[in-house]
């Protein structure tokens, strides 16, 4: 018998840009005009993110790429253009490659190793699709409890980090409801 879907997580990760409300860090809309930014609600201060700006873009105008933490790199032609509005482009690229590049890497590799550990272990459960940083599950009854235990676990660990990698769960009736 089939419980409903669920939904795993990455949680922490924030993105920060002039469009949605910063008021969370504590900082003023102008401040987010730099660039779409990620933190983690213990790294928010402007400082940081204005540094971790500036040293991303200045790494991208050297090596003319942006890289992901596993050292996928998005190669930015532009980034030294003389033309502001191309070269704009390509910084916010720059700061974005290390940041949703890197989340993308991270779920790639976690879907891998759920996608052999259910296949190994024979399970009905399936994996059935992937929504940015969530993975929502076709889940049995009588699997939820390992299901839910090993997801997280596999989740966690795929790519290990000097900070713990947190994941929610929810377990619903279809996907609409987990949100």
């Amino acid at each position: 018998m089939k419980t409903g879907k669920a939904c795993f997580n990455y949680s922490g990760f924030t993105i920060l840009s002039p469009l949605v409300s910063t008021s969370s860090c504590g900082l003023p809309r102008y401040k987010t005009k730099l660039a779409p930014l990620a933190f983690t609600s213990r790294a928010c201060d402007t400082l940081t993110l204005a540094l971790l700006a500036t040293e991303t873009i200045n790494f991208a105008r050297e090596k003319e790429y942006g890289e992901t933490i596993l050292g996928r790199r998005r190669y930015l032609r532009d980034i030294n253009s003389r033309n502001i509005t191309t070269r704009g482009f390509a910084e916010r690229n720059a700061i974005n490659a290390p940041i949703q590049g890197s989340a993308t890497d991270i779920i790639k590799i976690a879907m891998i190793q759920i996608h052999k550990w259910l296949e190994r272990e024979k399970l009905k459960t399936k994996m059935i699709m992937q929504v940015h940083d969530e993975l929502v599950f076709d889940l049995h009854h009588e699997e939820q409890k390992i299901v839910k235990l090993k997801v997280i676990e596999l989740m966690r660990s795929a790519v290990i980090l000097d900070v713990p990698m947190e994941v929610e769960v929810g377990i619903v009736k279809n996907w609409l409801e987990a949100h």
